[in-house]
């Protein structure tokens, strides 16, 4: 027998070989590298265009570290994140950035699934492709008031439409849960889930806009700092659940001082004075 294939050392692909199988014995060459050199002790590098003229390298010389199995491959778009060949051990998904070019990893995707960073590979029978799935996923800046009985202070995330339609694609729209989770002071105070859900434009992109609500707030935790992240909650192929945190804004905020801001900008609107002028000297 005669021809080329992956090469693998440790489980972690390095480069094509050649292979040449006489009297049941694998004589193994490995191409695309510069060399030649050893490779463990065991294999011998030889670049493609010289492969002819060093055919003699494949006599006598194994490549013990060469498995023969299915490849699994991770992608962020076009780049190549890690490739491995599963040997039979369990394989974790390599860790990515949960922020990158001002988006959120939300997962790696395979055939129409989506599995959570750090899913554990056990069993692989064919040749898998993972991709990187990020989202467009961030807070509005600032925070508002409600005007209305009962009145609360209103924190606002945006997420990408486009970006929500592939994960409801994914997982399915019953296993994508919005939310937002409420932080007062330095302690996590209150999640709530997605109120007054509509779609506008940001930037010139499609969102879905929804607001975490924070009502009946206590006179003397009109001067506390309180603050809203949006979240997604998703439930994976594996059955594993994870939330998917937005990028934080500039949104700490109390209720005294976006008050304030909304009398300044509409001085009709008297009823806000109660929450910035008690306790002013």
């Amino acid at each position: 027998e005669f021809g080329v294939k992956k090469a693998y050392e440790g489980g972690t692909y390095v480069g094509n070989y050649v292979y040449c199988k006489i009297n049941d014995v694998v004589k193994i060459s490995v191409l695309d590298r510069e060399g030649p050199e050893e490779l463990a002790g065991n294999g011998v590098y030889i670049p493609e265009s010289t492969f002819g003229i060093n055919l003699q390298h494949m006599l006598g010389k194994t490549l013990s570290t060469c498995y023969s199995g299915p490849s699994v491959v991770y992608k962020n778009g076009e780049t190549v994140i890690a490739e491995k060949l599963f040997t039979g051990s369990a394989m974790t998904a390599p860790e990515m950035p949960a922020v990158a070019d001002g988006k959120v990893f939300a997962g790696w995707e395979t055939d129409g699934k989506l599995y959570p960073d750090g899913y554990v590979l056990n069993a692989v029978t064919e040749d898998m492709v993972f991709s990187a799935v990020y989202i467009g996923f961030g807070m509005k800046d600032g925070a508002s008031i409600r005007i209305d009985e009962p009145t609360g202070i209103r924190f606002s995330a945006e997420l990408v439409q486009s970006d929500y339609e592939r994960l409801i694609g994914l997982v399915g729209e019953e296993n994508v849960q919005l939310g937002m989770r409420v932080v007062r002071g330095e302690t996590a105070y209150l999640d709530i889930a997605a109120q007054n859900r509509t779609t506008g434009t940001v930037n010139g992109v499609e969102c879905i806009v929804f607001n975490g609500v924070i009502i009946n707030i206590l006179p003397e935790n009109y001067k506390t700092i309180y603050c809203g992240t949006g979240y997604a909650e998703l439930t994976y192929a594996d059955g594993s659940r994870a939330r998917i945190y937005a990028i934080p804004g500039d949104n700490s905020r109390t209720v005294a001082e976006v008050a304030k801001a909304a009398y300044d900008a509409d001085n009709s609107l008297t009823q806000l004075k109660k929450y910035f002028e008690e306790g002013e000297e």
